[in-house]
């Protein structure tokens, strides 16, 4: 569906088989020219099979990885190295007399490559791409067929060249200039569907996407695509809600999402797998989640449950264990001191079990009350982060007390780890080693001059 834009900022037209002979003509005239039909681009294979269907129709040569070849005997190629090939269908001097000849040429090589094909002037090394479909009528220049490989920042078809496809430069972290920290090359950002970039729609959060892909407008030949595709992608964005991930935009990178964020988008995956008959085995899953999401996981790990699928979860998250069927209770005490079966059965049956650390705890919970004093950090030293901005932070400012135990609080993706580890943590190491505070991140940080060092210790 999508429209793919040349450098001049138009949109590539269909050119005519008319078209093509009368460039040709003009272009590479009174010079030998060879006809090339492409057939394999940067895939893996032997391709032994299309060399005897070419061998049968006639055709005697092709150009593979860049060298033009006999098919006689049949080329041996790497299986695992990818390679490119394309069917030399002819070949012919460039005269006015011979246009003739050039025309059959051009619909032979139009044939074999799909509606694409180039001309290659083997003296003066210069070649040439003609398309029906992918042609500037201003300058001239024809592009490849689309390839779902060029949308994706992984390949190295999709990938910006100079970040590598990350976004950003590794060595300083600052956001790439070429490709703007979308991740991808010029080519997958000059095609486009109903005028936006694949990199557009991935700016929006999971809401304004699910608001905002079925009002996409389409042409009638191309709402019979998009009549199967944007249902699917509702799907899988109303999956992401459920777990309480609306507020995220669709293009954060993995490396930037909390912990509950990752746990959940995971969870939203398989809820979209709809099997059965699997087990899903979960470490302490409700680590990092703030008690209010603790709910919403648990009510996916429930509809996971009900399509016939086993959940074995290890907790000690009282909420979890009381809305287990079943409960393995282990012990009595940790290392040395544990190992023995104390207990299995419901939360009220664990409860009857004298040597059941659990059940003690589930049996006495009420009775808990918070007695420790309150203690007041110091005046006169404080770190004050002002005008946080990173990610789903909006520019806040918070002052933290030193020399005291602080811990940071809130739903999961409400920004804890953000302001700790990209910002505080970050901040204050470039300011300790006389650099300036990273960009995008905060205006300013104030007190850390009563800071001497800086120590992270995070999951690694």
């Amino acid at each position: 569906m999508g429209i793919q834009y040349c450098q001049c900022k138009l949109p590539l037209s269909r050119q005519t088989d008319e078209q093509m002979v009368k460039r040709i003509v003009e272009e590479f005239s009174n010079r030998e020219i060879l006809f090339l039909s492409p057939k394999v681009f940067r895939r893996k294979g032997w391709y032994k099979d299309l060399f005897e269907q070419a061998e049968k129709k006639g055709y005697q040569l092709a150009r593979v990885d860049g060298q033009i070849i006999s098919l006689t005997p049949t080329p041996k190629l790497e299986r695992y190295k990818e390679h490119s090939i394309d069917l030399a269908v002819g070949e012919t001097k460039v005269t006015s007399k011979n246009e003739k000849k050039i025309k059959d040429l051009v619909e032979k090589a139009l044939l074999e490559g799909k509606g694409t094909f180039s001309i290659l002037d083997q003296k003066g090394h210069k070649e040439e791409l003609f398309s029906r479909k992918g042609f500037c009528p201003q300058c001239g220049s024809a592009y490849q067929p689309l390839d779902p490989r060029i949308f994706s920042f992984n390949s190295r078809y999709g990938a910006c060249p100079a970040c590598d496809g990350l976004g950003v430069f590794p060595d300083t972290d600052s956001t790439c200039s070429r490709c703007e920290g979308k991740r991808l090359n010029e080519q997958a950002l000059s095609i486009k569907v109903a005028d936006y970039t694949i990199a557009d729609l991935s700016s929006f959060s999971v809401d304004d996407a699910l608001r905002f892909l079925p009002t996409l407008p389409f042409s009638s030949r191309d709402q019979i695509i998009a009549g199967l595709l944007i249902p699917e992608m509702v799907i899988r964005l109303e999956f992401l809600k459920r777990v309480g991930l609306s507020y995220l935009s669709l293009d954060r990178s993995g490396n930037t999402l909390s912990g509950g964020e990752t746990q959940r988008i995971r969870l939203a995956a398989q809820l979209g797998s709809n099997l059965r008959g699997v087990c899903y085995i979960l470490d302490e899953p409700t680590i990092g989640l703030h008690p209010r999401d603790n709910a919403m996981l648990l009510d996916t790990l429930w509809e996971l449950k009900t399509r016939g699928n086993s959940i074995v979860v290890v907790e000690h998250d009282e909420e979890t264990i009381r809305r287990a069927d079943c409960i393995i209770d282990l012990g009595p005490g940790a290392g040395k001191q544990g190992g023995r079966l104390i207990a299995q059965g419901s939360a009220k049956k664990i409860q009857k079990e004298p040597l059941s650390a659990t059940g003690k705890w589930l049996k006495l919970l009420s009775n808990r009350q918070i007695n420790s004093r309150y203690r007041k950090a110091k005046e006169d030293k404080w770190l004050v982060v002002e005008g946080a901005g990173k990610y789903n932070l909006k520019n806040i400012t918070a002052h933290i007390p030193l020399g005291a135990l602080v811990c940071l609080t809130g739903v999961s993706g409400s920004g804890k780890s953000t302001l700790l580890m990209e910002i505080i943590v970050k901040g204050v190491h470039s300011l300790l080693n006389r650099k300036e505070i990273p960009e995008d991140t905060c205006r300013n940080i104030q007190g850390w001059r009563n800071i001497e060092r800086i120590l992270e210790v995070d999951h690694s």
